[in-house]
């Protein structure tokens, strides 16, 4: 079964059983938290906040880990889908029982509705909203749902050598395979979401009140976080990026929280194997985090060793890297070459050819493409194209810390530090990445509003306010037109033609081809794909001198290509172009969508040509050899 649309419910049956998953997340995390001796009661709102992106941890590690068997294919995303969806129904009954118990004993006085605290339901409402449309995102439509997609057709994670981006391909794409396989379209982007509200309420601590007077300080940085433009981006989609930052953050919290001096010496060794959790689960979701979840590691066994359980803590720490971070780099050392310990190190360990172009590329992907240098390209937008790129004024709160700089304190810092000065030379010059170590460091700025060691000035307060007011004007806007396509099918395919990168061209590409056809796709969207597709892209990554690999050629051949999808007219410089034969269909212009869903750009059209595998012999000659 191909193309995403054949794997969904029909609007709104997607959104509702998305909300049950989340609520059956929620419920396994929060018993993940109480296994593990963190938590004295399930009811706080911290612990419901933070119990989705733990739960997805687990549920992402055990389906992770069986496609490394062929296992996880579509009958087995069944089985774990209904099974969250039976608990997330029974959570939600034990949630409404709660909840009416709360409101009737809450005073009705005790909740203030001031212009900050409308300012912050209002944009929390909103983001809910933009994270509950359908996906249009460029990535989340090659790989992210790509690969879902490939996991439950095939039981495994992608075995596609020249489908570079599918390679990265991690636990993150293993949940949005259980999200697919019952229907399921948001499940992701409101996984991301609720990791946003996790985040939050630890700057809160356990008096998490955002709409009561006073606390002022927590105000201020939940806006921070809420408000930083890169939530457009970050909540439109099931792109796997705030769950596992929101995990790292957990794990930072849990590492500095001043209780761990007076807990016992179990709860000690549990609450660490708990960050040791949280930060190995972050590393299997994307390669990024590899840097962020060590030196949290890290951190945390430096904390462990103050307490003087160094031993105990690196039994706890290699036997999580036995069980959740050596079974992949395994994996992917047999699938794709090289060894264990380049797999564990590289984004695409092996030498297929082409490698070392793509990593490049990636190295050097601004996200941006606007006139203002590295780092300003990351505080303020060129255009209003860049705006959902950028972190704005949000890593503000980080200049006004005070702390006594004990050892605990003084390690922290010198972690999140080593973070941005190292992803500074070693990552893309993009505002994402800077995301998490900021996000980190809020935790130690919070940790310092706790002991009254902050407090923000109020020219700071003015301009977050102002930020959030920018940003909830903007997201209004394509929040309320995005998820009205979650409403009704109608409306699901007027947004999707209107903003999703390639669903028009996928749409006509359904209609033209063949139902046994075999498609050699020229275009990014391997999701919308509606029938077989090998990605054709990749030939692009290849030096002009080198010829075309055998094994490439060989896969064409045992796939069965028959067509090729290009977007741009073609002519005798396009790679393999003497397998194309005669041209079956053209279109008209249409529009595609770019990483950032502001960005509408328009394709002078698409071309559907017959592929003949039977002159591959010939298509190696077609380069300087």
């Amino acid at each position: 079964m191909f193309g995403l649309d054949n794997f969904l419910y029909p609007a709104p049956y997607s959104l509702i059983m998305s909300i049950f998953l989340v609520l059956g997340l929620d419920l396994i995390g929060s018993r993940f938290f109480q296994l593990l001796g963190f938590l004295k009661t399930d009811n706080s709102l911290p612990v419901r906040f933070c119990s989705v992106p733990v739960g997805a941890m687990v549920t992402a590690n055990i389906f992770h880990f069986i496609s490394f068997f062929g296992f996880a294919g579509y009958a087995t995303g069944q089985v774990f889908g209904l099974f969250i969806a039976a608990a997330g129904t029974l959570n939600f009954l034990r949630l409404v029982k709660f909840y009416s118990e709360l409101i009737q004993k809450t005073k009705l006085e005790k909740f203030y509705l001031g212009p900050v605290q409308i300012l912050f339901g209002l944009l929390s409402i909103i983001l809910l909203m933009l994270s509950l449309g359908p996906t249009t995102a460029a990535d989340v439509l090659d790989y992210h749902l790509g690969s879902a997609i490939e996991i439950l057709n095939s039981g495994s994670l992608p075995r596609k050598p020249e489908w570079f981006t599918a390679r990265l391909a991690g636990s993150g794409e293993s949940l949005n395979a259980i999200g697919l396989s019952v229907g399921s379209e948001q499940f992701g982007s409101l996984i991301q979401y609720c990791s946003v509200m996790g985040v939050i309420s630890l700057f809160w601590g356990e008096n998490f009140k955002p709409f009561s007077r006073g606390c002022s300080q927590e105000r201020v940085l939940s806006l921070a976080v809420l408000s930083c433009p890169l939530m457009l981006f970050l909540l439109s989609g099931a792109k796997p990026l705030m769950w596992p930052i929101s995990m790292l953050v957990i794990a930072f919290f849990i590492a500095t929280h001043p209780s761990l001096e007076r807990i016992s010496v179990v709860v000690l060794k549990k609450r660490f194997a708990m960050v040791c959790f949280l930060c190995a689960s972050a590393t299997q979701v994307k390669f990024n985090f590899l840097l962020g979840g060590g030196c949290v590691g890290l951190f945390a066994l430096y904390i462990m060793i103050l307490q003087k359980e160094m031993k105990s803590s690196l039994l706890i720490a290699f036997s999580t890297f036995l069980v959740l971070v050596l079974p992949s780099a395994i994996w992917k050392a047999f699938n794709w070459g090289g060894n264990v310990f380049e797999a564990l190190f590289s984004p695409l360990p092996g030498k297929y050819p082409g490698t070392a172009e793509m990593i490049s590329l990636f190295s050097k992907n601004a996200d941006t493409s606007g006139w203002l240098p590295f780092p300003i390209s990351i505080f303020l937008p060129s255009s209003i194209g860049d705006i959902s790129v950028i972190i704005g004024f949000s890593i503000l709160p980080i200049f006004f810390l005070r702390l006594k700089l004990n050892n605990m304190n003084l390690a922290a810092l010198l972690t999140v530090g080593f973070i941005f000065i190292a992803n500074t030379f070693l990552a893309p010059p993009s505002g994402r990445v800077y995301l998490e170590p900021i996000l980190l460091s809020f935790v130690i700025v919070a940790s310092g509003i706790q002991t009254k060691h902050v407090i923000f000035p109020p020219f700071l307060h003015k301009i977050i306010y102002a930020q959030t007011v920018c940003v909830l004007l903007i997201a209004s806007i394509s929040s309320i037109y995005l998820f009205s396509g979650s409403l009704n099918v109608p409306w699901r395919d007027a947004v999707m033609r209107s903003s999703a990168n390639g669903y028009s061209l996928m749409k006509w590409v359904d209609k033209v081809l063949p139902q046994d056809a075999v498609l050699l796709n020229g275009h990014r969207s391997m999701a919308l794909s509606p029938r077989l597709a090998v990605d054709y892209t990749w030939v692009h990554y290849l030096p002009n001198t080198a010829p075309y690999p055998k094994a490439y050629l060989d896969r064409l051949v045992a796939e069965g290509v028959t067509h090729v999808l290009l977007t741009s007219m073609p002519n005798n410089k396009m790679p393999l172009f003497n397998c194309f034969e005669e041209i079956i269909a053209t279109s008209g212009p249409m529009k595609i969508a770019s990483r950032n869903p502001f960005n509408r750009s328009v394709i002078s059209g698409a071309w559907l040509i017959k592929f003949n595998t039977n002159k591959l012999h010939e298509c190696g000659g077609n380069r300087d050899n």
